[in-house]
């Protein structure tokens, strides 16, 4: 169902409305003077919006023909924390990456505590749960103010663990309780390299402003990207209960859950092929014009016969590793085993392995259930590497005869 595609806009404007050393740091984690003047959460929010549609636009040209749902806020938060490991050029592809360029350290893991606290105090029918983790292999070297950083600004739990299969159950144990049981399993495995996992994850619970009538839901016709038809159940109320945005090749509609702090917009091209163009005007510009301008239909455009809204009801699941993505927007050397610098972590030589998301979505009559959690591995080897990743010369050469069978170069893949 290309158009659940869409979702991704409900997880986007969720946001918007071990032996240790001393580290290399001049940030006191525990320091009482007043902070307020770092604290900008329209600036930090403005930052995840600009991040979340670049972010969307990236993983549409991975998959454009796949269903995807991901949440940027999971993914920020874990970036803040990747962000408090890096130094150097490291530290400027995450901050450029995930539009952190105009916070300092300090600016930015103070506003990110506030911003949490906000997020989690809201209206009866809504419940939104942010919780972060750091899991550290038995012995390796953290430093202390590091962990710190990470336990006071974004409430996290650190944990010091064999990294064995009981590790694995602990982790996924701990996401299962921390996304209301929506997400299950995120690690599968750990490897030799592995050192350090940082773990976010999210639940979402809200109740419809107005609920959909059971009784109401049939089944009707899906058209895919592809033309094909599948036949689920829709959910319906009459059109006039929401505000729409109407233009030439799109018409959106906005449903509000209880206590109008959190909205779900879904946004319907008016046919699959303006689908990818559509995509393309997702811009932090657009998105702010579009949702000041939501309103009720006008009695013309009700027209004389009665009419309803119909969403789709559905559960989806979810799961993509970010690498390739974050690498297209920028953030290449937290992935090299030779180049990474996490120096304001440890004093050793860890690069990120991967950034692991999974999500999970769900509309129904009462409303909307939705969760996420993202894992930034961290991994360090021994000994040499050769790591083919950029341009490079080959030769095949026969010592028989001392020829050179093939030469050549490869500067594109």
């Amino acid at each position: 169902m290309r158009r659940l595609i869409f979702l991704i806009i409900l997880l986007t404007l969720l946001v918007i409305n071990c032996s240790k050393k001393s580290a290399p740091t001049n940030i006191d984690p525990n320091h009482s003077q007043d902070n307020s003047s770092l604290i900008d959460i329209q600036k930090l929010s403005d930052a995840n919006r600009q991040f979340s549609l670049e972010l969307f636009e990236q993983a549409n040209l991975d998959e454009p023909n796949e269903n995807i749902v991901i949440s940027p806020l999971s993914l920020s938060i874990v970036l803040g924390i990747v962000y408090n490991a890096a130094l150097g050029t490291t530290l400027e592809e995450v901050a450029q990456t995930a539009r952190y360029d105009d916070f300092s350290l300090d600016e930015l893991n103070i506003t990110y505590k506030a911003l949490i606290q906000e997020l989690q105090t809201l209206e009866p029918g809504l419940q939104l749960l942010l919780a972060n983790s750091l899991w550290i292999l038995n012995g390796y070297p953290i430093y202390d103010a590091f962990i710190q950083r990470i336990q006071n600004y974004y409430d996290a739990e650190a944990y010091n663990t064999p990294f064995d299969q009981t590790t694995i159950d602990q982790i996924n144990q701990w996401v299962e309780e921390h996304t209301n049981g929506m997400i299950t399993d995120l690690l599968e495995s750990i490897s030799e390299y592995d050192v350090m996992f940082a773990i976010n994850a999210i639940a979402f619970k809200g109740d419809w402003k107005y609920a959909f009538d059971e009784d109401n839901t049939e089944l009707f016709s899906f058209r895919n990207y592809n033309g094909a038809l599948s036949v689920i159940p829709f959910m319906s109320l009459p059109v006039e209960t929401f505000q729409y945005y109407i233009e030439d090749s799109f018409i959106a509609s906005r449903l509000p859950y209880s206590g109008d702090e959190i909205t779900l917009y879904v946004f319907c091209p008016k046919d699959n092929a303006a689908f990818n163009a559509f995509i393309n005007e997702l811009t932090l510009e657009n998105i702010t014009q579009w949702l000041d301008s939501f309103d009720y239909l006008t009695d013309e455009q009700l027209g004389a016969h009665p009419s309803n809204i119909m969403i789709p009801k559905f559960s989806y699941e979810y799961s993509k590793k970010l690498n390739y993505i974050l690498d297209n927007m920028g953030m290449i050397l937290p992935f090299d085993a030779l180049k990474a610098n996490f120096g304001n972590m440890t004093s050793n030589s860890p690069y990120i392995d991967y950034i692991l998301q999974k999500t999970y979505i769900e509309l129904s009559e009462e409303g909307t259930s939705a969760a996420a959690a993202t894992n930034v591995c961290w991994a360090e080897g021994s000994g040499f590497y050769f790591n083919v990743n950029h341009p490079f010369v080959f030769m095949i050469y026969d010592h028989r005869t001392e020829s050179i069978l093939f030469l050549g170069k490869i500067v594109e893949l």
